[in-house]
């Protein structure tokens, strides 16, 4: 098997996208006739790349597409291809209440 060195390729590693915490809680509760049921979920400690905002950041592949208005009026890297770079990988981490019922 070959091993690729990155660093040796001018890749540079910008995240890390395994969480390092992950939480469920499952909770009823129950007032007279009325019940409330739902689960919190939550994941933290992990970085997520926004392709929208890498997509929409340049104008590599033609005027066709909206631009965002911080990229324009940063003047630069307007004309080349969409890459992933550092302002494009955001902190992950959330909580949501979901299965309200």
């Amino acid at each position: 098997m070959i091993r690729l060195d990155i660093i040796a390729l001018g890749f540079v590693q910008l995240g890390n996208t395994m969480p390092k915490w992950n939480l469920g809680m499952q909770h009823s509760i129950h007032r007279g006739r009325w019940q409330l049921h739902f689960v919190l979920r939550g994941v933290f400690g992990h970085d997520v790349v926004n392709h929208i905002k890498s997509l929409y950041s340049t104008r590599g592949y033609g005027a066709s597409y909206n631009m965002l208005l911080e990229s324009v009026l940063e003047l630069k890297d307007l004309f080349d291809r969409p890459t992933f770079t550092e302002r494009d990988v955001e902190k992950g981490s959330f909580l949501r209440m979901e299965n309200i019922v």
